[in-house]
């Protein structure tokens, strides 16, 4: 029989620094090794504050849709789950056909200067303060 050594015994996630432990809540990772962002998050950070009107020329088409405050995207009277879904749809309404799509990379946004900003640097700057 062991000597009990008189300090409790942990499991290995309170072992863990408080760093180690943000890092790990904030790397919710998906199947490539991505990090798992939702457009929620951009919202709940206040990075993008709803409604967001968002603009992508493809094709020689001018294409709009809403992000809207529960975190989906709306084109063409649609809700999508994620800047992806409404982008394949989005690009399908042009092709004939939904296609395969980077929503994060598809997606333009106006900042408050008027420029056009990919949705995606909205993502990276929420990655940047959850590190």
């Amino acid at each position: 029989m062991k000597k009990p050594t008189g300090r409790k015994r942990t499991s290995a996630s309170h072992r863990r620094s408080e760093a180690a432990k943000k890092a790990w809540e904030t790397r919710r990772l998906s199947g490539k090794g991505r990090i798992n962002v939702s457009l929620l998050d951009i919202i709940d950070a206040g990075l993008l504050k709803p409604p967001v009107k968002l603009i992508r020329r493809y094709k020689g088409h001018e294409l709009e849709a809403e992000l809207l405050p529960n975190g989906k995207v709306r084109f063409q009277g649609e809700s999508y789950n994620s800047p992806s879904a409404a982008g394949a749809y989005a690009r399908g309404s042009i092709t004939g056909k939904p296609m395969s799509t980077h929503g994060w990379r598809f997606w333009q946004y106006k900042d408050e200067n008027g420029n056009l900003i990919e949705l995606d640097t909205a993502r990276q700057e929420f990655l940047k303060r959850k590190s």
